[in-house]
This record gives structure tokens, C-alpha cells and sequence, in this order.
């Protein structure tokens, strides 16, 4: 798989997390690639994290 082919399967599988991800785009220093590693680090429900604290230790 070439890097554009890559970047294609990255994107698609991003799209359900779509809002989310622009929401962390609003984060200065996040682009769309830090914004959509984040989601896939931390998954779909960050409820589970009490704190920004709590997910910083992750």
C-alpha cells in the first residue's frame, strides 16, 4: 500500500468521527492527522476518561 493509498483508508475509516475530529482541529497545534490519531487513541468514548488528567496518563 503507497502513502496516498494509505492516507485514503485513514480518512474513510475517520469519517463516523468526523465532528469530533474537527472539534480537536480547534486545538491549536492539531492538525487533521494529530486530531485523527487522538480519536483513534483514545476511541469513540472518551467518557471514560473523568479528567483531561485521566486521559493524559493514558
Amino acid at each position: 500500500m503507497t502513502g496516498p493509498e494509505l492516507v485514503e483508508v485513514i480518512v474513510a475509516s475517520s469519517q463516523p468521527w468526523a465532528h469530533q475530529i474537527e472539534l480537536l482541529q480547534t486545538i491549536p497545534g492539531v492538525g487533521q492527522r494529530v486530531a485523527q490519531v487522538l480519536k483513534a487513541e483514545t476511541g469513540a468514548d472518551m467518557s471514560r476518561f473523568p479528567t483531561a488528567a485521566h486521559l493524559a496518563t493514558r
